[in-house]
């Protein structure tokens, strides 16, 4: 299979004129996009062509975010260490829960919720009751993802790896070596791992058990620090990563290259500039 890249979108700047920077994401069944901006307090609602469809104040900058079976929105507020639930329909807050920590990324495995919280995992279920903690080593944690066997694979602060727990609770790492540099976003789709390099401004794809590993997409195609990676839920061949440190949106599609046509871009495309980019990295992890 091969990537095109179907469409690129820039992201409105926030109150003041202050820059987005787009942690997390989600596609909808719609193709409607969600996006949390963790430079300003707010998550923006786009539809499949880049237009902004709405913008919803928040109680303080998300990190990530992740649907329920029910309609609700859950995400991270690492600041206010809570996350806090969001109907999808309505736009309106229905619950918040204190972790106690500085909570970033967050996951749905089976019925249950794991957030990345730095030094440990907090599991809730569905309903916002903290069932768990688990200490981590090594990382600090910062993006999760799960697969089907409830595995859960994670990537922290400022490093070249990517750290896993088995459902039986063995922990092993996956080292990027060279491909990988300052990991960030991840999903788990057909049996792979799809991996965010921040400062090798790629995408890397792992087998499950980190024997394989091959970039997908790179500097050569746009991804210029490149943050959040996201799954399409109306195609399982399309994906979203923001780019530009988190400042525009690249929606891309896997193809079979007997099928391969041209790249399509959206007009509203944004480009930022290299010292603007530069100077906000200062304060960005």
């Amino acid at each position: 299979m091969e990537i095109e890249i179907r469409k690129i979108f820039g992201v409105k700047r926030g109150s003041n004129d202050k820059s987005p920077w787009i942690t997390g994401a989600l596609c909808l069944h719609d193709d409607r996009v969600i996006l949390a901006d963790s430079n300003n307090p707010r998550i923006l609602l786009y539809d499949g062509e880049g237009s902004l469809l709405n913008e919803i104040s928040l109680l303080g900058n998300p990190r990530d975010v992740v649907l329920l079976e029910n309609s609700q929105l859950v995400m991270t507020l690492p600041n206010e260490l809570m996350i806090l639930f969001l109907d999808l329909e309505t736009f309106k807050v229905t619950k918040t829960v204190h972790v106690g920590y500085e909570c970033f990324g967050i996951t749905l495995v089976g019925k249950k919720l794991v957030v990345a919280c730095g030094t440990h995992l907090t599991t809730l279920d569905v309903n916002g009751e903290i069932l768990n903690t688990t200490p981590i080593r090594d990382c600090s944690a910062r993006y999760i993802c799960g697969d089907d066997n409830e595995n859960l694979y994670f990537t922290g602060w400022n490093t070249d790896a990517i750290h896993c727990i088995s459902t039986y609770g063995t922990y092993s790492i996956m080292p990027g070596n060279a491909l990988l540099k300052y990991c960030r976003g991840l999903v788990v789709l057909n049996e792979s791992l799809f991996v965010v390099g921040r400062w090798s401004n790629n995408i890397v794809r792992f087998s499950l058990n980190g024997d394989h590993k091959e970039p997908i997409l790179t500097k050569a195609d746009g991804l210029d620090v490149p943050v959040a990676l996201t799954l399409s839920r109306n195609s399982t061949n399309k994906f979203l990563v923001t780019n530009n440190n988190g400042r525009s949106v690249v929606i891309c599609e896997m193809v079979d290259p007997a099928s391969k046509g041209q790249t399509q871009v959206t007009e509203n495309e944004s480009k930022c500039p290299k010292e603007e980019i530069e100077q906000e990295l200062v304060n960005s992890d």
